[in-house]
């Protein structure tokens, strides 16, 4: 069994058609026939999106994602044509919410890999290959491949799991021009933020990308390059043979599948809540990854976000709740981007726009995700 544990109830804004809630993301449509793509704060695990929530992880998503899409805007343009919330949607949609332009989407979850890991390493340690691609002997878990490799995916619907199939397999599908603009897209963007990432002492293991149509121009759609859909490592601490750290929800892995959790995960029963630790660690980690990626100042007021985007301002507080004050933004709708620290403790100081100083919250992140794996897995 797999899929929702609680499915949400979509929420009805005059003026938009509910479309797909899917996982993480709810699509609606407007009068105009763009696409609405709101990001929720749903987690999903061993393909059930849980009934716990982990707060402003959607926020975290989807500001990463227009940042990413900035990086990447001179490679291949992208479905963002505004941040600006529809009339009537909820003061929760802010900084979540991103207008689309509708495409033709190609079928495939395109799937660059830089390391060794995954579902990768268990095909790799069957047969030598992945995806039908040949490996040489002696790679581990978390080693460096010689050069990135496209290995490509089925798009499957919720409660379903994603399946490597081989490029021939896709070239079959959705034909050999196209599937020859994917590999090539996806190996182009991957390599880019590849060097960006590495920048920043952080590992792109393996990401996935998601492209479709519009006048037959190859275009980059959904997220890009989040904890979601990536496997970041911090560089230092990367160590091939055995699994790696990464600023994702393996907290939450590691607890279902504990004693703690109380949870058969192959057995026929949904899994339960999250105990809070968990989902204040694995926030902490999603808070991590948007801190250390973007430089400072990188979310500007603008509004532009990729080539194909039209200017707007932004609506509503952007940010994470721990990275702005506990109260309604007061500056108008707009924010100050926060000052870039060693990047794990919760202490902003913001400017005189929001009248609120020094937020002395001073929590450890690090301190408080490391004690928290070493909790879970001495229970394992």
């Amino acid at each position: 069994m797999s899929g929702f544990v609680e499915k949400p109830e979509p929420l009805q804004v005059p003026g938009l058609t509910h479309l797909h809630t899917g996982k993480v993301r709810d699509l609606y449509q407007n009068a105009d026939g763009e696409l609405i793509m709101v990001a929720s704060d749903r987690i999903s695990v061993y393909d059930w999106v849980l009934p716990t929530e982990i707060p402003d992880k959607g926020r975290v998503l989807t500001q990463l994602s227009l940042w990413w899409f900035d990086q990447l805007a001179d490679l291949v343009p992208n479905h963002v044509l505004s941040t600006e919330l529809p009339p009537g949607a909820p003061a929760d949609w802010a900084g979540r919410t991103l207008v689309c332009t509708s495409l033709d989407m190609a079928p495939v979850e395109c799937v660059a890999r830089g390391y060794l890991t995954g579902s990768g390493l268990a095909e790799y340690r069957e047969s030598r290959t992945v995806c039908g691609l040949a490996l040489p002997e002696g790679l581990v878990d978390g080693s460096e491949l010689p050069a990135p490799i496209f290995t490509p995916a089925t798009k499957a619907a919720v409660g379903d799991h994603d399946e490597n199939v081989s490029y021939e397999e896709v070239a079959r599908q959705v034909g050999a021009e196209t599937a020859a603009r994917l590999r090539r897209a996806t190996l182009d963007i991957y390599a880019r933020a590849r060097d960006i990432a590495r920048g920043r002492g952080i590992l792109l293991a393996d990401t996935k990308f998601e492209f479709g149509f519009k006048d037959g121009e190859l275009v980059l759609a959904d997220e890009v390059l989040t904890p979601d859909s990536s496997r970041f490592w911090p560089a230092d601490l990367w160590e091939p043979g055995r699994a790696q750290p990464s600023f994702d929800k393996q907290f939450v892995r590691d607890h279902l599948t504990s004693p703690a959790s109380g949870w058969d995960r192959h057995g026929e029963l949904p899994p339960p809540g999250l105990p809070q630790d968990v989902v204040d660690a694995t926030r902490a980690k999603y808070i991590e990854a948007y801190e250390r990626l973007p430089p400072a100042g990188a979310f500007s007021l603008s509004g532009r976000r990729g080539s194909n985007s039209r200017p707007q301002p932004w609506q509503g507080c952007a940010l994470p709740t721990e990275l702005r004050p506990h109260a309604p933004c007061e500056s108008g709708g707009r924010f100050r981007p926060p000052p870039r620290g060693a990047g794990t403790t919760i202490a902003n100081e913001w400017g005189a726009s929001t009248g609120r100083g020094l937020f002395a919250e001073r929590t450890t992140r690090l301190e408080l995700a490391t004690s928290t794996l070493a909790r879970l897995r001495s229970t394992n």
